[in-house]
């Protein structure tokens, strides 16, 4: 698979990994949505040979929350075709933003558990 279009600069399949590269410097809505619905296609005709999905984040900034849910979408894709998903390239506002949502899976690392505080266990 090889698509080129103006929010996405590429989309290639080797060796069982599709690699997912969007425009940038943003990800919005309409993009996002677009992405996922390629993607999606691509993934029901194709999906027993990808064995690991690649989003390659290294030409954008700042993403809109459809793009972050594009993001929960491709992780539950590749969870249902037994493939792995692995972010690349992710900026420190994206990379923040998933730590906030404790999203941080998706950076391939497990998230970590909240801290401990005697507020929080006088509130509960």
């Amino acid at each position: 698979m090889s698509m080129t279009t103006n929010f996405v600069s590429g989309c290639t399949m080797n060796h069982g990994v599709l690699t997912v590269r969007p425009t940038g410097p943003r990800l919005g809505d309409r993009e996002a949505s677009r992405l996922a619905s390629q993607v999606g296609t691509f993934m029901k005709s194709n999906g027993r040979k990808v064995r690991k999905l690649e989003l390659d984040l290294s030409e954008v900034y700042t993403m809109s929350i459809t793009a972050l849910g594009m993001c929960l979408e491709f992780e539950r894709l590749a969870k249902d075709w037994k493939a792995e998903l692995v972010l690349h390239d992710v900026s420190d506002p994206i990379r923040d933003v998933l730590r906030l949502l404790r999203l941080d899976r998706l950076l391939g690392g497990k998230p970590r558990p909240r801290a401990w505080s005697a507020r929080r266990s006088r509130i509960a």
